[in-house]
C-alpha cells in the first residue's frame, strides 16, 4: 500500500520516509518511526527515535518551508541536517523543531535552564511531554492548564496543570502508569466514577467550555483521512459513515473529555486520575464512553475494561447514541496506526472500518 501511496504523491519521498529500514540507512543509525504527519502533495513529517534520542525528519513540497525551518534552527543554535539523496528533506533534534523549539526554550528559561531528558511523547510541531524530576512537562500550542485547575477545584480526579511559560505546563508526576499499560477492572470502575463526575461538572466549570466537534464533522474528517491513504477504503468508510449518520444522537450534554481512552487514565495506589484535556468541550457523554469502547476493541482487549468502566459510571446513557459514538470513534482511529508508524497499518485500518460497520449493523438489527 505504501507503493500506491507513493505513486499518487510523486512530490514527496513517501516510500523512503515510511520505511524504517530505509531511514536507518539514510540517517546512519537504527531508527524507529514513532509519529507520522502527512499532508499529500505538501508535507511528510516524522517523529523518530534513535536509542533514547528523539528528533524529526521532514520533507516539504514547498522549499520555502524547509528554508524557514533551517533559519529558525540557526537562530537558536540548533542543528538541521540534509537527509542524503532526498530532495527538500531534512532532519533535526527536538530543539530544532520549528514550532515546539521556541516554546521549549521558553520553558527552559523559566526553569532556570533545568530540564529533563526523559522524553515520554513527541509529536513534531504539535506536542512534547518530558519528565522533569517529580513533574511532567507538556510543551504544545494548546493550553489546558486553566481548565484542569478548575476541574480539580471542583473536586474531580484530574491532575491540575500549572503554567510554566506560554505553551508550557507542568503536572505532578503521579501513579504507576496508565490503564492501557496496567489494565485493571477496579481501576476502570474508579475511572467510570471519575468520568461520570466530569460529565456532571458544575456549570461554572462546564459553561466555559466551547462545544465539542459534532459527530457528523468527526465522520467527515475520519473518512477524508482514510481516503488519503486508500481511496477504495475511503469509499467503503463513506458508506459506513452514512449508516452511522442515521443513528440517534444523545439528548444530554455536559463537559466531555473529547478523546477518552485507557491511556488517558493514570492508575496508582487504588486510585485514578484523568489526564490530557486538550480536546475537552461541551458534548454528549456517550462520546467519551464510545471512544473508550472503540479503543479497547481495537487494542484487542475486548470489553472487560469497558464493562468495568460502565459499572462505575453513575449516569444515564442512551445506548443508540453510545453505539453511534463507538462506531464514529472506530472510524476516527482507523488511521491512528499509520500516524504512530505501525507497519501493519493497512490491516489495522481495515479492521477499524469493519468494527464501525459491525457496531452500526448491531443497532440496525
Amino acid at each position: 500500500m505504501i507503493a500506491d501511496l507513493a505513486a499518487r504523491d510523486p512530490q514527496l519521498p513517501v516510500a523512503d520516509l515510511l520505511d524504517a529500514d530505509r531511514m536507518t540507512d539514510l540517517l546512519g543509525a537504527p531508527t524507529v518511526i514513532e509519529r507520522v504527519r502527512y499532508k499529500p502533495g505538501t508535507s511528510l513529517v516524522l517523529g523518530v527515535r534513535q536509542g533514547d534520542a528523539h528528533g524529526w525528519v521532514a520533507a516539504y513540497a514547498d522549499p520555502e518551508k524547509l528554508a524557514k525551518t533551517r533559519h529558525r534552527a540557526r537562530r537558536s543554535g540548533a542543528v538541521v541536517v540534509d537527509v542524503g539523496g532526498l530532495a527538500q528533506t531534512a532532519a533535526g533534534t527536538i530543539s530544532a523543531d520549528r514550532v515546539l523549539g521556541p516554546v521549549l526554550r521558553r520553558g527552559r528559561r523559566a526553569l532556570g535552564g533545568a530540564w529533563g531528558d526523559t522524553v515520554l511523547r513527541y509529536n513534531p510541531h504539535r506536542r512534547l511531554v518530558v519528565r522533569v524530576g517529580d513533574r511532567a512537562m507538556k510543551v504544545s500550542a494548546a493550553d489546558a492548564a486553566p481548565l484542569t485547575a478548575r476541574l480539580a477545584e471542583a473536586g474531580l480526579l484530574v491532575l491540575p496543570s500549572q503554567p510554566v511559560a506560554t505553551g508550557v505546563q507542568a503536572t505532578p508526576w503521579w501513579g504507576d502508569g496508565d490503564l492501557a499499560d496496567h489494565p485493571d477492572a477496579d481501576a476502570a470502575t474508579a475511572a467510570g466514577r471519575a468520568l461520570a463526575a466530569l460529565h456532571r461538572a458544575p456549570w461554572h466549570v462546564a459553561g466555559e467550555l466551547a462545544p465539542s466537534t459534532t459527530g457528523d464533522a468527526d465522520l467527515t474528517g475520519a473518512v477524508d483521512a482514510i481516503a488519503v491513504l486508500d481511496p477504495d477504503l475511503g469509499a467503503r468508510a463513506e458508506r459506513v459513515a452514512g449508516g452511522i449518520h442515521r443513528l440517534p444522537v444523545g439528548v444530554r450534554s455536559g463537559a466531555v473529555h473529547g478523546d477518552f481512552t485507557a491511556d488517558q487514565v493514570l492508575v496508582g495506589e487504588g486510585d485514578v486520575r484523568l489526564i490530557d484535556f486538550d480536546r475537552a468541550g461541551l458534548g454528549e457523554p456517550e462520546r467519551d464512553l464510545g471512544a473508550f469502547a472503540a479503543g479497547e476493541l481495537l487494542a484487542g482487549r475486548g470489553a472487560e475494561l469497558t464493562d468495568a468502566l460502565r459499572s462505575g459510571y453513575e449516569g444515564e446513557l442512551d445506548e443508540a447514541a453510545l453505539a453511534r459514538w463507538t462506531a464514529t470513534a472506530a472510524l476516527q482511529r482507523a488511521v491512528e496506526p499509520f500516524r504512530t508508524g505501525d507497519p501493519s497499518w493497512p490491516t489495522a485500518m481495515r479492521r477499524a472500518i469493519d468494527l464501525a460497520a459491525d457496531v452500526t449493523a448491531g443497532v440496525a438489527a
